[in-house]
């Protein structure tokens, strides 16, 4: 293995969560939590079952290995397209950082930013008819106010 990899994975790793997404991006402790998890999910995936995440390296989260680990989510997960999203888009935000602040691993960074998210099904549903029987223009939004047309005493 190579020490440097591991050493540079470990920095950027501590640095892109300890500092870049709560001090230069602000993200919300849910968010870095999130992102966070995504990246351990994805740090267990790649050591396997042969391997330990103390010894993996940069070169060890490749595309194959990314694609193979998002795949992984849905069969073996049971997760749906829309958390395989998230996790993505954790990983992607993870080698954008490593993109500028390593610029030596810029050509691996790239080939990982152009793994594609998944196409997911959105159901937008658009009411005909407002709920209650004023149209919507009349009715009041506040149920202390009365609706136009009503008199007051």
């Amino acid at each position: 293995m190579n020490n440097g990899g591991i050493f540079t994975l470990a920095m950027a790793l501590r640095a892109f969560l300890g500092d870049y997404l709560p001090h230069q991006k602000a993200y919300s402790v849910n968010t870095i939590l999130s992102y966070r998890d995504s990246l351990k999910l994805l740090l267990q995936f790649a050591a396997g079952k042969r391997g330990r995440v103390s010894e993996l390296s940069l070169a060890n989260l490749n595309v194959p290995t990314i694609t193979a680990f998002l795949d992984s989510l849905e069969a073996e997960r049971g997760n749906g397209a829309t958390t395989r999203n998230v996790r993505l888009s954790a990983i992607h935000s993870f080698f954008e950082y490593l993109s500028r602040e390593y610029p030596e691993h810029l050509e691996q960074a790239q080939r990982v930013l152009n793994v594609p998210f998944k196409r997911t099904a959105t159901a937008v549903s658009i009411t005909s008819k407002p709920t209650n029987s004023a149209p919507f223009w009349k009715a009041s939004t506040d149920p202390a106010l009365p609706d136009e047309g009503t008199t007051c005493s």
